[in-house]
C-alpha cells in the first residue's frame, strides 16, 4: 500500500494537493505574505508530518491566498482520507492463518532389475515444512498387491513416511505401479507415489507351461519343456505327478545342476478324439513349491487333419 507505515513514518515524506483556509478567531493576514509552517511548501500543500495533535490544532487550516477561500469540508475530507489508509494498512497486516505445506524430495522410485519372487518395498519421505498438522487424508494403490503403511499425523517441522511393498510375484516383465495419496494441504491436496522396475520370471517355462498335441492317432506326437531358475539359490525338482499316464508318457532330466531341467512328454494314445491332463512339478521354492502344465490333445484321422 504505496509503502504506508503508521503512524509517522513514510507517511512524513508524502504531499497531498488539499486547499484549506486558515482562519483564527480575531485575527487575518490582508496585505500580507502567507504565514510560514504547513504551508510554506505552496499554495495549498499540507506536510503530514505536521500532523502532530498540537500542529493539527493551530494548522488545522490555512490560506491559500489572499482571495481563496475553502470551506472546512476539505479539513473533513484529508481526515477522512487518513483514516482510510488506516484501514487498509491494518488489514494488510493481518497475520496470515497457519497451514499446513507437503514437501517430498521423492514421488518416483526405480528397482531396476529384479525377479518376481522378491517382495518389494521402499518408503517415500513426506515432510510438513507448514505451521499447522499436516493429515495424510487417503492412501489407494492402485492395485492390490501394493500395501501400504504411513503416519497419518505428521507435526509441523517433522517428517513421516508411506511405505509401500509389492507382493512376490505380483509382478512380471516391466512393470509401474501408482499409489495415489491426499493431503490437507491447500496448496497440494495430492500426489501419485510410482513403483517401477523390470521382473523376471523366477522360472522361465520353455516354451509355454501349456502342451499341445494335434494330429493323427498313429503319428508319433512329442514335446519338450525345459525349466530355467532364475532364483538365487540351488533350485531342484523334486517330483512330479501325471494325471493322465495312459494318455502320456513323461521323463524328467537335470540339464544343468540347480538351474536346468528338461521334461520330455510323449503321446501314447492311439485312437481319435481329445483328451486333458495336467502334470504338476514340485519344487524346493519357498514362493513357488509348484508348477503346473496343462496337456491338451486332438487326435483324428489323417483325412481331418489341415496340413
Amino acid at each position: 500500500m504505496l509503502g504506508v507505515n503508521f503512524p509517522y513514518v513514510t507517511m512524513a515524506s508524502l504531499w497531498y494537493n488539499i486547499p484549506v483556509w486558515r482562519a483564527r478567531r480575531g485575527r487575518n493576514y490582508p496585505n500580507q505574505a502567507e504565514p510560514r509552517g504547513a504551508c510554506a511548501r505552496g499554495p495549498g500543500h499540507i506536510r503530514l508530518d505536521f500532523l502532530s495533535p498540537n500542529l493539527i490544532r493551530k494548522y488545522l487550516i490555512c490560506p491559500m491566498n489572499q482571495t481563496d477561500q475553502k470551506p472546512l469540508s476539505h479539513a473533513v475530507g484529508l481526515s477522512l482520507f487518513l483514516s482510510l489508509l488506516i484501514f487498509l494498512e491494518i488489514g494488510l497486516q493481518a497475520p496470515a492463518q497457519a497451514q499446513p505445506r507437503v514437501e517430498i524430495p521423492v514421488t518416483e522410485h526405480d528397482f531396476g532389475q529384479v525377479r518376481e519372487d522378491m517382495a518389494l518395498a521402499y518408503s517415500f519421505v513426506i515432510k510438513n515444512v507448514g505451521d499447522r498438522d499436516l493429515k495424510i487424508v487417503e492412501v489407494d494403490p492402485d492395485c492390490a498387491c501394493t500395501v501400504a503403511d504411513y503416519k497419518r499425523v505428521i507435526p509441523p517441522g517433522q517428517e513421516g513416511k508411506i511405505n509401500l511393498e509389492l507382493k512376490p510375484f505380483s509382478v512380471v516383465h516391466a512393470f509401474k505401479k501408482k499409489t495415489y495419496v491426499r493431503f490437507n494441504d491447500p496448496n497440494r491436496t495430492s500426489v501419485n507415489l510410482v513403483l517401477q522396475g523390470n521382473a523376471q520370471k523366477s522360472i522361465d517355462i520353455q516354451p509355454s507351461h501349456v502342451i499341445r498335441f494335434r494330429g493323427a492317432p498313429q503319428q508319433n506326437l512329442t514335446a519338450q519343456v525345459r525349466f530355467i531358475s532364475h532364483m538365487p539359490f540351488p533350485w531342484e525338482i523334486t517330483k512330479f505327478q501325471n494325471s493322465i499316464p495312459d494318455k502320456v508318457d513323461v521323463t524328467l532330466k537335470m540339464e544343468k545342476p540347480g538351474k536346468i531341467y528338461v521334461m520330455d512328454i510323449t503321446n501314447k494314445y492311439h485312437e481319435q478324439g481329445r483328451y486333458v491332463g495336467k502334470i504338476v512339478v514340485f519344487t524346493n521354492a519357498i514362493h513357488k513349491p509348484k508348477i503346473i502344465m496343462r496337456v491338451i490333445a486332438d487326435l483324428y484321422p489323417d483325412s481331418a487333419v489341415s496340413p
